[in-house]
């Protein structure tokens, strides 16, 4: 199911209480709006399609992950509330999620001043051995976390990078996770289909991680 908010998309698996899949697109960076204090359930979502049954922060070293970064959807008080809807939220181990998770998030803020900037990101859900949150929040846990930006540069040529994380502690640097969009294909199980970027990019491994 397509949930469209003000600042982005998921793809939701009602039946899981989980999205998939989400994106956005975002050009330069003048939003002040204050990150909420709390997570909120989402009033959106049809009663038929289940959610996550606790607002409640996760523990056991897990974090409330955003799959759309909150400081991403600054823009208005409304965008940044519903970032914080737990629709837009799956347990992300901490150390990752305020590691190289939020150093993506800071290359796409840095590049988004440049040109506007489209990112595709998504979860892998594949081992049930992690799933210590389907008691109290009805969700399982994802086992990896996978992002692609598109953007220009300034001559107008499309640029891409792409990474494809493992959900654990003590991940190494950014770049040991750099990968193709191709790659990153063949290993989705969420039935959506491909990843919409452009095909000639789809076999791209960027050199490095952005700076």
């Amino acid at each position: 199911k397509t949930l469209s908010y003000k600042g982005y998309e998921l793809s939701y698996n009602c039946d899981a209480a989980a999205a998939d899949r989400w994106t956005y697109t975002i050009g330069f960076d003048n939003g002040t709006a204050k990150r909420p204090s709390s997570f909120y359930k989402d009033p959106k979502l049809p009663a038929s399609c289940k959610q996550q049954a606790s607002t409640k922060a996760y523990g056991q070293g897990y974090d409330r992950g955003h799959l759309v970064a909150s400081n991403h959807m600054d823009a208005d008080d409304v965008t940044i509330r519903e970032s914080h809807y737990m629709t837009n939220i799956l347990p992300q181990v901490g150390t990752f999620n305020k590691g190289i998770w939020a150093k993506t998030e800071a290359i796409e803020d840095c590049y988004r001043d440049l040109h506007p900037i489209t990112t595709y990101g998504g979860v892998v859900f594949s081992d049930s051995s992690n799933d210590i949150f389907v008691d109290g929040w009805g969700v399982k846990t994802p086992d990896f976390w996978w992002k692609v930006v598109l953007t220009k540069d300034d001559a107008g040529n499309d640029k891409i990078i792409s990474w494809y994380f493992p959900n654990e502690e003590n991940l190494g640097p950014l770049d040991d996770y750099l990968t193709s969009v191709d790659a990153i294909e063949k290993k989705l199980n969420d039935g959506l289909g491909p990843i919409p970027v452009p095909l000639k990019l789809k076999a791209l491994v960027a050199p490095s991680s952005w700076t």
